[in-house]
C-alpha cells in the first residue's frame, strides 16, 4: 500500500517549487526600496538604521492594481550635514562660511535655508511606499524595480 500525500503538503511543495505569486509586496521589499532611496538620496551621509512596515491597503487606479505600504523608519547621519527634512532623505554636505558668518564663496545661499545635522544625528521618519501589480506575482517598486 502507497502512503498518501496530504493535499495541503502536496499544495506547498508545488508552490514552493514553482516560485509561487505572491499577493502583495512584503515589509522586506519596502525596507529594501527605502534603504536603496535613503542611500541615494542622501549621497552617503544618511543611513537606514530601523524600519516597520505599519499598514498596507490594496486599490485600483485606472485599472491598475496598487498596494500601498505604509512605514514608520529612523535614518542616522553619517556626517555633518545639510538635510531636506520631512519626508525626504535628501542630504549633502554642509556649506563653507567666512569669518563674518556668510557662506563662503561657492556656497549656495539655498544650502543654508535647510536643517543643520551633526554626525550621529537620528531622525524618524514616517510616508508610503507604492506598489504596482504587473500580474503573476510581480510587483514594480517605486524604484522602477522588480519585486
Amino acid at each position: 500500500m502507497r502512503p498518501r500525500l496530504s493535499p495541503w503538503l502536496l499544495a506547498a511543495a508545488v508552490a514552493a517549487g514553482s516560485g509561487c505569486a505572491r499577493a502583495h509586496p512584503d515589509a522586506a521589499d519596502a525596507e529594501r526600496v527605502l534603504g536603496r532611496e535613503v542611500g541615494q538620496e542622501g549621497h552617503g551621509l544618511v543611513r537606514l538604521v530601523r524600519f516597520r512596515a505599519t499598514g498596507r491597503q490594496r486599490s485600483t487606479l485606472l485599472g491598475a492594481t496598487l498596494v500601498t505600504l505604509r512605514y514608520d523608519a529612523e535614518i542616522q547621519f553619517l556626517g555633518d550635514a545639510c538635510y531636506g527634512g520631512g519626508l525626504s532623505a535628501h542630504a549633502y554636505r554642509p556649506p563653507r562660511y567666512d569669518a563674518a558668518g556668510l557662506p563662503a564663496a561657492g556656497s549656495s545661499l539655498d544650502d543654508c535655508t535647510r536643517v543643520h545635522v551633526m554626525r550621529g544625528d537620528q531622525r524618524d521618519v514616517v510616508g508610503v511606499l507604492v506598489f504596482e501589480s504587473l500580474g503573476r506575482g510581480r510587483w514594480r517598486g517605486p524604484d522602477g524595480q522588480l519585486y
